[in-house]
């Protein structure tokens, strides 16, 4: 939309201006009606409304036109500041969206854990659009299906026009928003263990240019496609059915007739990590040298595949607490023998209790214990990073443990007792 404002402006449609970053990504108008707010993320302005409406009346448009991702979740807050908007909600397959929130999260959010979404989920999407419909009476919602072949047009650009019905045709722009091939989205997943800051940012960027490895990919098992979409084709039916969506049928027949793209096993090997780290070193030397730089600082991280570190000639450290380790790991494995099933459960209730009781030190103890009995473990490996960085930051040569395994018994002691 921002690079047609002009042509729509012709039109009579008020479209207002917005940033994007330097991928060329943004989020929308959120901050002509929002404010950022360090509390709760972003509050919604009124003076920014007020001044936007008068604006938009002073002009002579005849529609003003707001486009967010974030303004989803929040229909029923806009429509008591915009009670004559009509709200234009897109329903993407539910699978493919998992698995495009993953993506995003590994190329903007630092997630690096596994995709493992569950067998049997609750389609949110539509509970959320139920409760609009059915609780919030006076909001006018137009529901589409998202796809290329479900739009009107061939694209979301085409479809949306016909329904502004302003007799606006233009071409669909280029894609900005790349996604990854998979083996860049390995490698990022990889970059994320280190602490990236600012430099994520012109990592993406590269790996959203880059040409090489297999694009078109899913990280979803085959069966657990099948059985999942299974489990969700009811729910659709029942929407439509209940909330009289009869426009959404094609949605349906959509998801339940969908081909899977091939399957890739989630896992990377020496030679295709190597090729995009080549890929970054012959592209921008100076991203390369800031993540060699970490990979050497931080080279006691275990990652999912620690050849990662071989790619910048690097080799990594075992991570040695001397004897002190290995008593509270047979500590652990006492613990735990009765919690195999609900370890990671167990895990994130102990280290959470240490935490808040400023036992910090024994946190970290015992996650280097847990993680040498349970490597695989994504949690505690995620908590074994975070210490390891902290504890690098705070002292570049390591610091003294020696008091470690008795507040680690204090606290589970304690802990116990209650």
């Amino acid at each position: 939309m921002k690079t047609n404002r002009e042509n729509l402006s012709d039109v009579g449609v008020y479209y207002p201006d917005h940033r994007v970053n330097q991928c060329g990504i943004s989020s929308g108008n959120i901050e002509s009606v929002f404010t950022a707010d360090t509390s709760s993320g972003w509050r919604i302005d009124q003076l920014k409304i007020s001044a936007l409406l008068d604006e938009f009346y002073r002009g002579p448009h005849h529609t003003l036109l707001l486009s967010s991702e974030y303004f989803y979740r929040q229909i029923p807050l806009l429509n008591q500041a915009f009670p004559a908007a009509e709200f234009v909600v897109y329903i993407r397959h539910p699978l493919e969206q998992r698995e495009s929130g993953y993506n995003q999260g590994i190329k903007r959010h630092g997630t690096t854990i596994l995709f493992e979404p569950s067998r049997r989920p609750r389609f949110a999407d539509l509970d959320f659009l139920r409760h609009i419909i059915e609780e919030e009476e006076k909001t006018r919602l137009i529901l589409r299906p998202y796809g290329p072949e479900l739009f009107a047009g061939g694209s979301i650009i085409a479809d949306f026009l016909s329904l502004l019905d302003v007799g606006l045709s233009v071409e669909q722009p280029p894609q900005i928003n790349f996604s990854y091939s998979f083996e860049a989205l390995e490698f990022k997943r990889h970059a994320n263990h280190f602490p990236l800051g600012g430099l994520s940012g012109d990592l993406d960027k590269l790996l959203q240019d880059c040409p090489l490895g297999q694009r078109v990919y899913s990280l979803l098992e085959p069966e657990r496609f099948k059985e999942t979409t299974r489990y969700l084709l009811p729910q659709i039916e029942e929407f439509i059915r209940i909330e009289k969506q009869k426009q959404l049928q094609p949605y349906f027949d959509h998801v339940a007739n969908s081909r899977q793209k091939p399957w890739r096993r989630q896992i990377v090997c020496r030679k295709d990590l190597q090729m995009i780290a080549d890929y970054v070193a012959d592209r921008a030397p100076d991203v390369h040298k800031k993540l060699q730089h970490l990979a050497q600082e931080y080279r006691s991280l275990p990652l999912p595949n620690p050849e990662y570190y071989d790619c910048f000639g690097i080799e990594p450290v075992l991570y040695n607490d001397s004897i002190e380790a290995e008593r509270t790991t047979e500590l652990c494995r006492q613990l735990f023998k009765d919690s195999e099933q609900h370890k990671t459960r167990f895990f994130r209730l102990l280290l959470s209790y240490l935490e808040e009781n400023n036992l910090s030190d024994a946190a970290e103890h015992f996650s280097e214990a847990a993680f040498s009995m349970y490597p695989e473990n994504e949690f505690v490996r995620e908590k074994v990073n975070s210490y390891r960085v902290q504890s690098l930051r705070n002292d570049s040569n390591g610091r003294q443990r020696s008091n470690r395994l008795r507040c680690f018994l204090k606290a589970v002691k304690e802990l116990f007792r209650r």
